[in-house]
């Protein structure tokens, strides 16, 4: 019983590896391939073509961007400096102005 099974099994197996082995073949007989990969080769080299132009414009952005945060950062000094600058002339005049208050008070 498990011999005729089995020989049973084995042709089953062996119609299925037939049909599918005749549907590989119908599949390469009537496959989509491009027609010229020249085409395809064009398609590439103009989408690297511009990947190189996105990066490029990217790098110059980048150049600017650095330039001008090197601005922001220099006139961030400056403003810093400016500010202590005042704040000691500020200072200064506040102590003037308690000098001159005692004098005026002492008179």
């Amino acid at each position: 019983m498990l011999k005729n099974f089995l020989r049973q099994l084995t042709k089953a197996t062996d119609i299925a590896i037939v049909i599918a082995s005749a549907l590989v073949v119908l599949a390469f007989l009537t496959s989509d391939y491009p027609t010229s990969s020249v085409e395809t080769v064009d398609k590439a080299v103009a989408a690297a073509s511009a990947a190189k132009n996105t990066a490029t414009t990217a790098i110059a952005d980048l150049a600017i961007a650095k330039q001008v945060a090197e601005d922001v950062t220099a006139e961030a000094g400056a403003a810093t400096t400016a500010a202590a600058e005042a704040a000691s002339v500020a200072a200064e005049a506040a102590a003037a102005a308690i000098t001159v208050g005692a004098v005026t008070a002492a008179e």
